[in-house]
């Protein structure tokens, strides 16, 4: 066990697959670093879309018994193919200019906001 490690990034570009549960980071971080996702759950409610979108996009799959989980390792490291194919997945559902796609959406917002707020006295 190597708890907190300040190199997430190399060690998830070092997996096959990530196994877990449908965190937003977790997704993000694998998408990021184009690994496929194998995941285990999601919390009820908030997580339930994520997982909805790993599978919908192809980046990785449901697995909620151990059974499921050893049977889609198993696919995955015996089928070079299949493993290339959910990793391109990943790659493609990374949204690598999200940051730079949400400040010019704040940009916008904000002078949108200050041309309002011109219009009003008072504001």
């Amino acid at each position: 066990m190597k708890g907190f490690v300040d190199n997430m990034a190399d060690w998830l570009r070092a997996a096959e697959v990530v196994v877990g549960k449908a965190g937003p980071g977790t997704i993000a971080e694998a998408a990021c670093c184009g690994v496929p996702l194998l995941l285990t759950g999601y919390v009820p409610g908030q997580e339930e879309g994520n997982a909805e979108f790993v599978i919908a996009a192809g980046s990785g799959r449901y697995t909620p018994s151990v059974e499921a989980l050893i049977s889609e390792i198993e696919r995955l490291c015996t089928d070079p193919a299949e493993l290339a194919q959910v990793r391109a997945a990943a790659v493609r559902s990374s949204r690598g200019d999200a940051a730079r796609r949400v400040a010019d959406l704040v940009v916008t917002l904000a002078g949108s906001s200050a041309r309002v707020r011109s219009d009003r006295p008072g504001l």
